[in-house]
């Protein structure tokens, strides 16, 4: 156990058995109220939320596990620094639907997880006390996890900057400049931006206004306003969290329509695998994705066969993907005590299929079509 879950654990072990006042007030809303919400109203309401707060502040975890009353806040808190999770461990903060489905109305301290139960340490139990409970996981929404607020909150980032940012939402629907699927392969969703050159897969998080939102890189863009300085495509559902609108999935815009540039803060988190430029971003038009495109256009590498020597008591025989469209199978015989790669030249004279060549030539046409018109719709998406 982490040191964080086990001083929050200890000081709730601490307090199982208090029970609230015959006027409903218990020193953990006394404190709430007094501390934190500076609101003497607070004395008297529901308190296991208060409960947990005031375990984290005499653990010395209140950074990690914040400072809440309200339970569906503090899930919404946790789950903003990817703290979030559906599998119980001691010391998590567990989030409870008891009356609705996914409707979070209590909240707690994880004890312990025994065959398939989750013992946990709550307060406000029926609205008397603070007692250990037993749960089925299907009452809990969630797990709250101190050490991850921890590590998302102290970890130094790898790369700060800023820039103008607009949205898109490429579904392959063709509404609203829609320039196709997103480039990475994944489908459109909350979190995934363009970038004009960072690697796909690239994660991090942006800033605007007091507001923070996890990204990950999965297409390529804007085109031409990159060169302006707008280096960061949002997804238009995030942007409308960001600016305090609504996303409209009909025409795909952010409503109301008089925002659609803001400029924000950004963190990198961790590197995309593959080309690009891991460092502050560049337009577009320095193609500094190319060298990953054209990767990407290759045929798959053949896996080359095993060495040939004297030793061998049968003939080897060459055939690959490629072969088998222009060349007929044929055995190699080689020098006694000299390995050579399996690939030789092919020799003049040669027999050929004449319609394996041709196909293969069609291959590399549509391969070349295929990477002009994609990037001719990022360029008319970024003029846009």
């Amino acid at each position: 156990m982490d040191p964080i879950a086990s001083r929050l654990l200890k000081a709730a072990q601490n307090e199982v058995g208090q029970k609230e006042g015959g006027d409903g007030r218990t020193k953990y809303g006394d404190w709430y109220a007094a501390q934190i919400s500076k609101e003497p109203a607070q004395q008297a309401q529901p308190w296991c939320g208060s409960f947990v707060a005031w375990a984290a502040d005499r653990a010395g975890a209140e950074k990690y596990v914040g400072q809440f009353a309200h339970a569906p806040s503090q899930a919404a808190w946790f789950k903003s620094y990817d703290a979030w999770s559906t599998k119980p461990e001691p010391g998590a903060v567990a989030f409870l639907s008891l009356k609705k489905p996914g409707a979070i109305d209590q909240v707690g301290i994880v004890e312990k997880v025994e065959n398939g139960k989750i013992h946990t340490i709550e307060g406000d139990v029926n609205g008397v006390a603070v007692q250990r409970m037993v749960r089925d996981q299907s009452q809990v929404a969630g797990y709250g996890l101190p050490r991850e607020v921890k590590a998302a909150t102290t970890a130094k980032p790898l790369l700060t900057g800023t820039t103008d940012a607009t949205y898109f939402w490429d579904d392959g629907s063709g509404i609203n400049g829609d320039t196709g699927a997103p480039y990475s392969g994944k489908p459109m969703q909350k979190g995934l931006f363009a970038s004009p050159s960072w690697p796909q897969g690239t994660e991090g998080y942006v800033y605007y206004k007091g507001k923070k939102a996890k990204f990950f890189i999965g297409d390529l863009g804007p085109g031409a306003p990159s060169s302006d300085g707008t280096m960061l495509d949002m997804d238009g559902m995030t942007f409308a969290d960001l600016v305090g609108g609504s996303w409209n999935p009909g025409p795909r815009i952010v409503e109301p329509t008089g925002t659609w540039k803001i400029h924000v803060k950004y963190e990198i988190t961790k590197w995309g695998p593959g080309m690009g430029v891991r460092d502050h971003p560049r337009p577009y038009s320095e193609r500094a994705f190319r060298v990953m495109e054209e990767d990407r256009q290759q045929a798959p590498k053949v896996k080359a066969a095993k060495a040939v020597t004297a030793a061998s008591k049968t003939p080897a025989t060459i055939q690959t993907c490629a072969d088998s469209a222009v060349l007929k199978t044929r055995p190699v015989s080689t020098p006694a005590a000299s390995p050579v790669a399996a690939r030789e030249e092919i020799p003049a004279g040669w027999p050929v299929n004449p319609a394996g060549i041709v196909a293969i030539l069609l291959c590399l046409l549509l391969v070349a079509a295929s990477a002009r018109v994609r990037r001719a719709r990022l360029d008319r998406r970024g003029e846009d």
